[in-house]
């Protein structure tokens, strides 16, 4: 083979047909959600986190987030029911634009949770539902194992394909 000669890939029309739908379901979940967390490893559980999603237009400071909390239970941080309020970039971490950004409530107690969890939080005039920490990271994971399994299925069918060609030339 000279230096400009590629390896070209001959495939059957079964082949080349189950080839195009896998291709296909890989694109569909970049156009689902064009931006997919990655995770090492599964997330850990924190059932004493809740979070809030803000679109990225909307700034927050953390001063506003904690008047809103403490409109609903008064003296949360310096009694130790709020234990921590975190943001987090979505964007940033998935290197993308556009997406709802998350702060992260984390409180000392299921009581407490679940009084946030039923009433929400207003700030200004928005009124904002608060979500399970757990169910969104879940959510995230589930999305990242789909993508995961559908790029191992496409490695594994041109691997393959790669293979058979390349044995039936020796």
């Amino acid at each position: 083979m000279g230096h400009g000669d590629g390896i070209q890939l001959t495939f059957s029309p079964l082949r080349r047909q189950y080839l195009k739908r896998i291709i296909a379901e890989y694109e569909a979940l970049d156009m689902e959600m064009p931006c997919i967390r990655k995770f090492p490893r599964p997330p850990a559980a924190r059932p004493l986190c809740l979070c809030l999603e803000n679109p990225p237009e909307k700034e927050m400071k953390h001063a506003e987030i904690l008047a809103a909390i403490e409109a609903i239970i008064p003296n949360a941080f310096e009694t130790g029911l709020l234990r921590s309020l975190q943001f987090e970039n979505i964007n940033v971490i998935c290197g993308t634009a556009g997406r709802k950004n998350r702060w992260l409530i984390t409180v000392s107690d299921f009581r407490t949770r679940n009084q946030l969890l039923c009433s929400g939080l207003t700030l200004g005039e928005n009124h904002f539902v608060l979500r399970r920490w757990d169910n969104l990271v879940m959510e995230d994971y589930r999305m990242h194992l789909r993508r995961a399994l559908a790029r191992q299925r496409l490695l594994d069918t041109l691997s393959d394909s790669w293979e058979a060609n390349h044995l039936d030339g020796i």
